[in-house]
């Protein structure tokens, strides 16, 4: 369980971390719940998304179909969140 894993870091330390996850995840195969309110990166890292508002699920969908959708994930949020 990863909870803002790029919280406070400046760009370049932010990528190497993202990497550095996507490698684990791709070579050991594991299961990672990523949480985060930047959504740019969850785009890089994610296959499943599950938005959460006051404490509800907002959207949860595979992060494909939410593409087809929206053209990004904030734009997904502010559709079921609001502003």
């Amino acid at each position: 369980m990863l909870d803002e894993p790029s919280s406070g870091l400046d760009p370049i330390v932010r990528r190497d971390i993202l990497g550095a996850i996507l490698r684990t995840i791709a070579h050991e195969g594991r299961t990672v719940l990523f949480s985060s309110h930047l959504l740019d990166e969850v785009e890089q890292v994610a296959d499943h998304v599950t938005m959460i508002s006051q404490g509800k699920i907002a959207l949860s969908a595979p992060l494909k179909t939410i593409q087809e959708s929206y053209r990004t994930l904030e734009e997904a949020f502010v559709a079921r969140v609001g502003t």
